[in-house]
């Protein structure tokens, strides 16, 4: 019965996604017509022929194509909101608008966006395009640089469908228009429609097949920022144990951990871990297995720019003069900072609130600092800002912070309501606890039950680089395993399957190889039935950095093929470790990488998961907050 409810659930949110599909079909760009967009109203709708359009492919080749660009304008009600879909829907050679059976290829590709912007138009629509694909891009209704306007009524409608928009409504409206213009234009619907997106794009691919589930055949959600409330409170945690181990002063000076120091930590973690696969080549293969301890460094002299020299208080610093090399000395107090950092947020009776980062990932991204003091990732601070503290500290609802971002880290560096808000392990804690009971239900895209997207037939295919600087990857193997822990492992491995990219940074980058074509293993699964097994990964060759941390990196170009977890990667024992041929996926523990909590934490960091029903009925009928313009950032 139960499956039989959900199979008619996901018809009829199939049929919904349709949206204007009943319209005649039409032969040339400059006749489409608007869609029917469920609750939607289509403020216009603009179609233009461009030729000689310059895109770069999926595989790097630069070419032009020819293209209808549609642009779509939505609004809700009367919340005065202007949502901004883009379509781009390739034609021939030369075209004037006539549809071209052999310039497309018969599939549609929904995109995602970045940090608070929802959608990268033309440098995600391009490679698309390229590719042969009918593509969408939205903005919903927060712009390009995700700007969500000040209004002195914290419950104004355009406040709270802005955040709608952008947390779960518009890329599934976005769906509805880019199926809609693809069947008029071409006379047949897609044959298979496909969600890619990275980082703010992973979450929202992940949004989609919790609440829409019939709208995609195909999900790519890499690096997927999901748990957001978690998780931007958590990218706070770096600052806040900065600010537990040297407190700021109250004129904003203070002793930071400077980005040197930090990089020499990051340079003992791969010197300790990084042959446990078998290959010295500055890459953690097995984060989950690396056992370093920061206090050996301590003593050591550090060599550091003039700039980051750092002194007083503990840091250890002699500064040089006209921007000569200083040296820092490591304390007991700068390996205590990083053990924070990669043990992650927790209470002030130890308890584990969310995932840090893993061992051999960049720390000074999250751990940013300045001379004169701590200045935390911009995201961060905006949620905090702008989003969590606009309740109780009219002062932080600020319209400048993404214009006048120096103003804005001159203004976090001081002892002001948003730098004292994470002073310490119980304010933290707070912020923490009201960022997850005010905003999950909106935005935390953390429901682990994806059996309607099961019931449409839908595949989600995810990876996450462990060196994530950004998006913590035991995130999304929490995730995994509350999905599985919900249905079972062979249920879940059927629709649902999450590679690791050891060395691999935010969305891309660092020393390991990223996956080299992850649509193409998404689209057999979809249409051929071929689940993938590994992802085939290459990371081309690159001059070799002069810095602690790349000291051992390869500068030589790498292949792998990615495992999927819980398999882990090891060496064959012989053969050129920078060739995938040499490596082998062998079963590793259910948790090997998860596995990352101190002596102190007594709950397991996967109970974490216990807490969300209760959570949901704590956010019920919460009013919505003041929300200002937000920078947009890498997330």
């Amino acid at each position: 019965m139960a499956s039989t409810l959900l199979a008619l659930l996901a018809t009829a949110a199939a049929v919904s996604a349709q949206g204007g599909a009943n319209q005649a079909p039409a032969t040339n760009c400059a006749a489409l017509k608007a869609p029917t967009v469920g609750n939607a109203t289509v403020v216009s709708l603009q179609a233009a022929t461009r030729n000689a359009v310059p895109v770069r492919a999926t595989n790097g080749t630069r070419l032009t194509v020819s293209l209808c660009d549609v642009n779509v304008t939505l609004t809700h009600g009367n919340t005065r909101d202007r949502v901004r879909v883009q379509v781009w829907l390739p034609l021939g050679e030369g075209s004037d608008g006539a549809a071209s059976a052999s310039a497309w290829n018969g599939r549609f590709q929904a995109t995602g966006g970045s940090g608070f912007q929802a959608g990268l138009f033309d440098a995600a629509l391009g490679p698309a395009v390229a590719d042969g694909y009918a593509a969408a891009s939205t903005d919903a209704g927060v712009g390009t640089m995700g700007s969500f306007p000040v209004q002195a009524n914290t419950t104004s409608a355009l406040t709270q469908q802005l955040f709608t928009n952008f947390a779960s409504l518009s890329v599934h409206e976005m769906a509805v228009v880019g199926k809609a213009l693809v069947e008029q234009l071409y006379g047949k619907p897609a044959a298979h429609s496909y969600f890619t997106g990275c980082s703010t794009g992973g979450r929202q691919g992940y949004m989609e097949a919790q609440r829409y589930p019939a709208d995609f055949d195909g999900i790519l959600a890499a690096s997927p920022a999901i748990n957001w409330d978690r998780l931007l409170a958590a990218m706070l945690w770096p600052f806040s144990a900065l600010q537990q181990q040297f407190p700021l002063q109250p004129d904003g000076s203070g002793t930071e951990v400077p980005p040197c120091v930090l990089d020499a930590f990051q340079g003992g973690v791969v010197s300790a871990c990084d042959a446990l696969d078998g290959v010295t080549d500055g890459i953690v293969t097995q984060p989950g297995a690396c056992k370093f301890d920061p206090t050996t460094l301590v003593g050591k002299a550090v060599a550091c720019s003039s700039a980051q020299g750092g002194g007083g208080g503990g840091g250890g610093g002699q500064r040089g003069q006209n921007g000569s090399a200083t040296s820092v000395t490591i304390t007991n107090a700068h390996a205590a900072v990083f053990s924070k950092i990669l043990a992650g947020p927790a209470s002030p009776d130890g308890k584990a609130l969310w995932y840090g980062l893993l061992p051999g990932a960049s720390p000074t991204t999250l751990a940013s600092t300045t001379q004169n003091g701590t200045a935390p990732f911009s995201l961060a601070a905006t949620w905090l800002n702008n989003f969590v503290l606009a309740l109780n500290d009219p002062r932080s609802n600020f319209s400048s912070f993404g214009a006048s971002m120096p103003a804005a880290r001159n203004r976090l560096a001081k002892k002001s309501a948003d730098t004292t808000a994470v002073a310490n392990v119980q304010a933290y804690t707070n912020i923490f606890q009201q960022s997850q009971s005010l905003f999950d239900v909106q935005i935390g895209t953390d429901n682990p039950d994806l059996r309607a997207f099961q019931a449409a037939g839908g595949k989600l295919l995810s990876w996450h680089g462990l060196a994530d600087q950004l998006v913590f990857p035991n995130g999304t193997l929490d995730y995994l395993q509350r999905t599985i822990d919900l249905l079972d492992a062979n249920a879940v491995d059927s629709f649902y399957r999450v590679f690791v990219a050891p060395g691999v940074q935010h969305c891309g980058g660092g020393p390991g190889a990223a996956p080299s074509d992850p649509l193409a293993s998404l689209v057999q699964w979809v249409e051929n039935n071929k689940a993938p097994d590994t992802l085939p990964a290459r990371k081309a060759a690159a001059a070799a950095s002069n810095s602690t941390v790349a000291a051992n990196s390869t500068s030589a170009a790498i292949t792998r093929n990615l495992c999927r977890y819980p398999q882990m990667m090891v060496y064959g024992g012989s053969g050129d470790g920078s060739q995938a041929d040499n490596w082998k996926c062998v079963a590793g523990p259910n948790q090997q990488v998860i596995a990352q909590k101190t002596a102190s934490q007594t709950t397991p960091l996967l109970a974490v998961s216990s807490g969300v029903s209760n959570a949901v009925s704590l956010k019920a009928g919460v009013a919505f907050v003041i929300l200002v313009q937000v920078l947009s950032a890498v997330l």
